[in-house]
């Protein structure tokens, strides 16, 4: 078994310091002359403890170090095994690298005590041997499909397997075609660390290659609509072939002319695009999926790379949706719509569809004199997200139920009103007022939830309302005002005085 070879050096990091040990000798001739009624054994002795003292504290000012140095070396191998690469050019490069570690002057050095670590990576960093003495790596990897080639995640691997006791080198085998993540900035937290990365390029060249570079779709289309999809791949040379198309997994029938299923395409040097409509079936979310088959197989060098999907959601007809919490003034807008063709249908507020997909059929709500309290939190923000993101109409009509009055301030769905929910001073609105009495909760992150809902209505009140926050003070045993009751007008001095509070057990509420 071979041993560890290693060397120890001792130095002072600051020493500098080491000019204060001269204070040892003023310090043995005063002790000296001021200990004479002690007798000789006690006064030398403590002449000595004074020097020892002062010798420790000056080798502590300048940090005695010592250093270990171990001369073997931990080499991390990452491995690219995306589908990019062809196996047997992997295997070839691989034999090569193992050659080269073998024959390494540092390997020779350090003979068996050298560590080889090995990390596959793909769509995911996997280890495949962990400090190894033995300089070989495994040809194949069964566990990763190769779908993506996720390289800043395999030197991260690297970093973390690292040993304390051996300096690490790390090793990578790749052609550099980076699908996800950044391989520099993991580059650049290697270099802080001090741990060099030295880069095995796998140089290979098609001289004929077809790369289905994308599938492109509308993300939105409407039941029974026709809708155009962009076919567009990229041909190093001219090449021939079919373009087959999936909707949900059942074929699409792209030349209904021929007794083929694919689409006959001609494809030039360099970036091609071709165009197809097709109808699209019921409401949902439809997957398209697209493959090009060369007519002669020798035109494609890696096959793998002849796919893309795309999705499209599929609304149901259009509608509007009239949410009316009493009914009246919700009957007499439908009927109007409807007057004019427009497909509008009345429902309660408990009728609103929970789900953005539900919601998606309709392209525009009505909000008629609707109060907030009649939403879940969620159902609020789904119908922000649904106006933000999804393109869909927003009313929301004047009522007593409605903007400011019906305690939309503060909401999602007020941050995309093109209005102010807060009404302006001048508009004769009753003072509303919140007096929040604030007790110690007995549950898991009870105060924090206390807290949360405390600032939740705050900022349901106007500029205008008064509001105030009581709670028991447990360093001055009784309670006080934390906020004194006043106007909230911007609500930042109340909401930083709910957020600081350190709520205690009141002991009564009257």
């Amino acid at each position: 078994m071979a041993t560890v070879t290693a060397s120890i050096s001792i130095y002072f990091a600051q020493p500098w310091w080491l000019v204060l040990a001269l204070l040892v000798v003023p310090a043995a001739w005063l002790g000296v002359r001021s200990m004479n009624s002690l007798g000789p054994v006690r006064r030398y002795f403590a002449i000595i403890l004074r020097c020892v003292g002062i010798l420790l504290l000056v080798i502590l000012l300048a940090r005695l170090m010592v250093a270990q140095r171990n001369e073997h070396v931990t080499v991390v191998a990452v491995i690219d095994r995306s589908q990019s690469i062809h196996p047997d050019l992997l295997d070839q490069y691989l034999e090569e690298l193992e050659k080269k570690l073998v024959t390494t002057p540092t390997a020779n050095a350090a003979g068996t005590m050298d560590r080889l670590a090995v990390v596959d990576i793909a769509e995911a960093a996997s280890i495949s041997a962990l400090g190894a003495n033995a300089m070989e790596i495994r040809q194949r990897n069964t566990t990763l499909m190769g779908t993506q080639s996720r390289l800043a995640d395999g030197v991260q691997m690297a970093m973390a397997i690292a040993p304390p006791d051996t300096a690490t080198r790390i090793v990578l085998l790749s052609d550099g075609n980076e699908t996800a993540g950044n391989l520099k900035e993991a580059a650049r937290i290697a270099a802080s660390n001090q741990i060099p990365i030295d880069v095995v390029p796998v140089e290979y060249e098609h001289s004929k290659e077809v790369v289905f570079q994308r599938l492109a779709g509308p993300v939105r289309a409407r039941s029974g609509e026709t809708v155009s999809l962009r076919f567009i791949l990229h041909s190093t040379s001219s090449s021939k072939g079919r373009l087959l198309l999936t909707m949900n997994d059942s074929p699409v029938d792209l030349d209904p002319d021929s007794s083929e299923m694919g689409a006959a395409i001609e494809l030039q040097p360099g970036t091609n695009v071709k165009t197809i409509s097709i109808p699209v079936g019921t409401r949902g979310m439809h997957e398209f999926k697209a493959t090009f088959i060369p007519d002669d197989p020798a035109e494609d060098g890696v096959s793998e790379n002849n796919r893309a999907t795309a999705m499209t959601f599929v609304a149901g007809p259009g509608h509007m949706l009239i949410v009316d919490s009493q009914g009246a003034a919700g009957a007499n807008l439908a009927a109007v719509l409807k007057n004019r063709q427009i497909d509008a249908r009345l429902i309660s507020a408990t009728e609103l569809p929970d789900s953005m997909a539900r919601l998606m059929d309709s392209d525009a709500v009505i909000l008629v004199n609707t109060e907030c309290g009649s939403f879940s939190y969620q159902q609020q923000e789904m119908l922000a997200r649904y106006v933000t993101e999804m393109g869909g109409g927003l009313v929301m009509t004047g009522g007593d139920r409605s903007f400011g009055a019906g305690g939309w301030i503060g909401s999602p769905v007020a941050q995309v009103l093109p209005v102010d929910c807060d009404p302006p001073q001048k508009k004769q609105m009753p003072k509303g007022a919140l007096a929040l009495v604030m007790h110690a909760c007995e549950m898991p992150n009870g105060n924090l939830w206390g807290k949360r809902v405390a600032m939740a209505a705050v900022k349901a009140l106007s500029r205008q309302d008064l509001a105030g926050v009581l709670d028991y003070g447990w360093q001055a045993g009784e309670s006080r005002w934390v906020h004194p009751f006043s106007e909230v007008g911007d609500k930042t001095a109340i909401l930083n005085s709910i957020d600081q509070m350190q709520m205690g057990d009141m002991p009564e509420f009257g």
